[in-house]
C-alpha cells in the first residue's frame, strides 16, 4: 500500500507519499490525478508491449513545485514539514522506494556511503534564490 503523510495544517491535503518497488502486482498511483507530478509504480510481466505513442501538447497551468526521489541505492533519513513549516514525521527511505513530495517542506540526511537517488521535479527551474525558502 502507498504510505501517505497528511497535512495537519491543511486537512484533506497530502504532503507526500512513499511507494516501494516489488510490493505490488499491478499499477499503484502514488499521486492523486489532480497533483502536478504524476507518479506510479507498475508491475509488468514479460512480453507486455506498450503501443508506440507520443504525448500531444496540452497547455497546463500549475502553481508550485513538486518533486519525487527514487532511491537507487543506499538510505536517506527524511524529515517532512507541514505547510505551516512545523515538523510532521521522520522516516527512512531505502533502495527501491520512491517518495513524492506534493507540498510542505523537507530535509534529508544521507545514511550510507554511495547513496544514489533520482530527483524529478516539474520545471522550469529558476534557481535556489527564487525556488526555495529556508525553514526550521
Amino acid at each position: 500500500m502507498t504510505y501517505m503523510i497528511n497535512s495537519k495544517a491543511e486537512p484533506h491535503k497530502v504532503l507526500c507519499s512513499v511507494i516501494t518497488a516489488g510490493l505490488y502486482t499491478d499499477r499503484v498511483d502514488a499521486s492523486d490525478h489532480t497533483e502536478i507530478l504524476q507518479v506510479s509504480t507498475i508491475c509488468m510481466s514479460q512480453g507486455r508491449v506498450v503501443p508506440p505513442h507520443r504525448h500531444v501538447p496540452i497547455e497546463r497551468t500549475t502553481l508550485g513545485t513538486q518533486e519525487a526521489w527514487i532511491v537507487v541505492s543506499g538510505q536517506l533519513q527524511v524529515q517532512v514539514f507541514d505547510t505551516d513549516d512545523t515538523f510532521v514525521e521522520q522516516l527512512t527511505l531505502t533502495a527501491g522506494q520512491c517518495m513524492t513530495l506534493f507540498r510542505g517542506g523537507h530535509t534529508f540526511t544521507v545514511l550510507t556511503d554511495d547513496t544514489v537517488i533520482f530527483e524529478i521535479k516539474n520545471g522550469p527551474y529558476y534557481g535556489q534564490q527564487t525556488d526555495m525558502k529556508q525553514i526550521g
